[in-house]
């Protein structure tokens, strides 16, 4: 499966970065895409972008209605694919060396905004067994390509 790693500076005088995982849509399947509500287009890319949660996502978990045990079920999917994020991110941008990806993180250092196109093996719908294992994971387990270099942005 494809997925875009960022690495954003923000403006301001500390050195803050976002560093973000997305999953194109035509990657997915029509009934995933169908069950996704948050749709960002955050590389400009040309088309709509998943985050790893809902790809991540049992199908049982995005066909549930809006509730309290529904969101109790997402914090746990989302943990996970926060730990994932973290592994990919790392593995493509060492400097960010958090175990889960904050909101934005701080670098020592100027560095330029990158994006990297790259593949992974198909995490679509595997949380159950991400979850057993994310603490053992590394980017090689997760198939991340060995030929994702850093772009320029």
């Amino acid at each position: 499966m494809q997925i875009l790693l960022t690495r954003k500076r923000l403006t301001g005088t500390r050195p803050l970065y976002e560093y973000r995982l997305f999953v194109p849509f035509e990657t997915l399947s029509a009934e995933r895409q169908a069950r996704i509500h948050y749709r960002t287009d955050f590389a400009k890319r040309g088309g709509p972008l998943a985050r790893l949660t809902e790809v991540i996502a049992p199908m049982d978990y995005l066909r549930a209605e809006p509730g309290l045990t529904k969101f109790d079920i997402g914090r746990d999917i989302c943990t996970v694919a926060k730990r994932i994020e973290a592994i990919l991110i790392g593995a493509v941008f060492p400097e960010m060396r958090a175990e889960i990806v904050p909101l934005l993180y701080e670098h020592r250092e100027e560095i330029d905004d990158a994006f990297v196109v790259t593949d992974i093996n198909d995490l679509a719908g595997r949380y159950a067994l991400l979850a057993r294992t994310a603490c053992q994971l590394t980017a090689t387990d997760l198939g991340l390509a060995a030929h994702a270099h850093v772009r320029a942005a």
